[in-house]
């Protein structure tokens, strides 16, 4: 499928909402919310009780370190995250 070295995070964002102390338990939300030729997003979301403490995102390329390019996604991943998720794969984006 796709190995660490096949990605690179490009870009991550995290708001924290309302503090969090040791000790407490929180459930933490994820999904593929966007898949692109070359990349995927991931947005989440850290929560307590239908509070949201934090949320964030994140872009991932996928990459041929040995080439030094970014290349396309590898179809059966984007098959199993489409099956999972539920995402329309939107190309050239």
């Amino acid at each position: 499928m796709l190995k660490a070295s096949e990605l690179w995070l490009r870009r991550r964002k995290c708001r924290y909402k309302r503090q969090m102390y040791y000790g407490d338990v929180f459930e933490v939300k994820c999904a593929v919310t966007k898949l692109a030729n070359a990349y995927f997003i991931m947005k989440y979301s850290i929560e307590k009780e239908g509070e949201v403490y934090a949320e964030g995102s994140t872009k991932t390329l996928c990459y041929d370190y040995d080439k030094k390019e970014i290349v396309a996604l590898p179809k059966p991943f984007v098959e199993a995250v489409k099956k999972f998720e539920g995402v329309r794969l939107i190309l050239n984006s």
